[in-house]
């Protein structure tokens, strides 16, 4: 087993070098001086400590007066932004201000500021804030007080201005208005003068100016005086004043108001012989003729002027009343299908193209046929009314209520309103592409060598109208715009087709067929004459179960219509 070393530790005796001891007693030892020490360590304290306080009352008393700047100056900066916010305000409102009701301002602003100032140095907590207050009142109120002073005398300056305007022309509409009386009259004009004497002056103006002033509102005055005798057909009267106070109106209007004298003579003077010329009575053409008697060039064409003007007057009396007359009448035969009924006064008044038409239009009524729409005619009021509209305007459609259909009759009335409406474009609005489509059949007739102005060709002209209508009305029923180029299309198509007629030999001297007479003719050359006696009697039976009136026009018309058909489906 193991044996574990041993450390056997060996201490010296022997005392440390250079340490003594002395075991003889001292006086501090004994306890001298003690207290000597103890004041003298209680002195050392109480120095120390009154340098502590006297450092201590020193950074007190330079806080406090750190903080109390601080605070001032806080103080300072919100009564500045205050102070300047209300000085705003006021100016703003001040100036926003107009007319009398600035008069009273520089007081009443001045009163608000300084309530406001008294009220924010109230509130103020140090000498030092409320001396800072004092100093803004002074520097604020000065610049607030400056400013609405001078807005308060522009708004006096002008106010006062208007108003002097205002009493000026208020007195000038007087005298005017009193034209007739010249004690009114001088009362006005010295009023006016007084008045613009008085304040013109406070408005800046000096002696030379006011006197202007005063002559421009006398010859305003004297020049409305004048006018209003001129309206009230006061030539004379007029002409005398005019004389009496030329010299007082301004240069410039003398030539005005002579030329305006002048043509009151001639007006009143024409008023005269006009009315004489129409009172003698006679036709326009004869009063025309005494008025041509007349030697002033200027009376004369003012009466030629003025019984021109009553003529047109009379004439378009007497037409409204033949309206009327005319449509009453319609509306009796419509509900009673008899002129019989229609008021002894009134069928009187119809010459006898009225009477005829009206008598035509209740026996078609009675037998039950409708009106069928005489093409030359209807056509011939749309001509008219693209190419004079003021004759068609004019015109009594009821004179051709018999041979013009219901639908044809409501779109004449419909047009010829738009032309007294004075509609721009009337004829294409209520016919659209009229013009257009006019235009190019006189072209394409002149071409075929039809004068489309013939007379004998009216009827023909006419119906090929009405089948070029026809055809573009039912191309453009899906709300598509058929094309000039296709309007001409069709039309030549139409011009281009012809049918074989038989002449007088027709049935007699038969040759295979044909009759040695057969011709080629167009469908605008027909005439009854040429449809076969099969077809008239097929034609007229149709007519009749339509109800509708059997003449040579129509069966001309639905035969040439049979005719354009079949040719289109042939492909002709």
């Amino acid at each position: 087993m193991p044996t574990v070393p041993r450390l056997t530790r060996q201490v010296d005796t022997a005392a440390l070098p250079g340490v003594r001891l002395d075991a003889a007693e001292t006086p501090l030892s004994e306890g001298a001086q003690v207290a000597e020490a103890q004041g003298q360590e209680a002195n050392a304290l109480s120095g120390v400590g009154a340098k502590t306080a006297a450092l201590g009352e020193e950074y007190f008393s330079k806080a406090v007066a750190v903080e109390r700047r601080r605070a001032n100056e806080v103080a300072n900066l919100s009564n500045d932004s205050a102070m300047l916010a209300k000085t705003n305000d006021i100016r703003s409102r001040a100036l926003a201000t107009r007319g009398k009701d600035a008069f009273g301002l520089p007081e009443q602003t001045s009163q608000e500021f300084n309530d406001f100032a008294d009220q924010l140095e109230a509130n103020a907590t140090t000498p030092e804030q409320k001396l800072y207050v004092r100093r803004l009142r002074v520097e604020h109120g000065a610049g607030l007080d400056l400013a609405v002073r001078t807005h308060t005398y522009s708004q006096i300056q002008q106010y006062q201005g208007q108003e002097l305007q205002s009493l000026v022309e208020n007195s000038k509409n007087a005298a005017i208005a009193n034209a007739t009386d010249p004690r009114v009259i001088g009362t006005e004009l010295q009023r006016q003068e007084t008045a613009i004497r008085t304040h013109a002056k406070d408005l800046g103006f000096g002696p030379e100016a006011i006197q202007q002033q005063v002559d421009a509102a006398r010859s305003a005055t004297h020049v409305g005086v004048i006018e209003n005798l001129l309206a009230q057909e006061q030539t004379k009267t007029a002409q005398v004043y005019f004389e009496e106070s030329k010299d007082q109106i301004n240069g410039e209007q003398i030539g005005r108001i002579e030329k305006a004298l002048r043509e009151g003579s001639v007006r009143k003077d024409a008023q005269k012989q006009s009315d004489a010329i129409i009172a003698g009575g006679g036709t326009l053409q004869e009063q025309r003729a005494k008025a041509r008697e007349i030697t002033d060039p200027e009376v004369r064409d003012a009466v030629m002027e003025r019984v021109e003007h009553e003529a047109a007057i009379s004439d378009r009396s007497q037409r409204e009343q033949e309206e009327a007359a005319l449509k009453t009448a319609y509306n009796i035969v419509d509900q009673t299908k008899d002129v019989s009924k229609i008021p002894p006064t009134a069928w009187v008044s119809f010459d006898g193209s009225a009477r005829s038409a009206l008598r035509t239009y209740a026996d078609k009524l009675s037998r039950g046929e409708s009106i069928e729409t005489d093409m030359p005619t209807y056509y011939g009021l749309i001509n008219k009314a693209g190419t004079d509209p003021n004759s068609f305007a004019t015109e009594n459609l009821l004179r051709y209520r018999a041979k013009i259909g219901d639908t044809e009759f409501k779109q004449l009335a419909e047009l010829q309103l738009s032309i007294r409406n004075k509609e721009a474009n009337a004829v294409d609005k209520v016919f659209p592409g009229f013009r257009d489509r006019e235009q190019i059949l006189n072209d394409t007739l002149t071409q075929y060598g039809i004068d489309p102005k013939d007379k004998d060709k009216a009827p023909a002209i006419a119906q090929l109208r009405r089948m070029l209508d026809e055809r573009v009305d039912a191309a453009q029923a899906d709300g598509k715009k058929v094309s000039n180029g296709e309007i001409q299309q069709t039309l030549d198509g139409l011009m281009g087709q012809s049918v074989t007629t038989p002449g007088s030999w027709w049935g007699l001297i038969p040759f295979n067929g044909i009759s040695f007479s057969e011709t080629k003719k167009r469908l605008i050359d027909m005439t009854t004459a040429d449809i076969p006696d099969a077809e008239r009697a097929t034609m007229e039976r149709a007519l009749r179960d339509s109800h509708r009136t059997v003449t040579d026009q129509t069966v001309l018309d639905t035969y040439l219509n049979v005719l354009v058909r079949r040719n289109y489906k042939a492909g002709k």
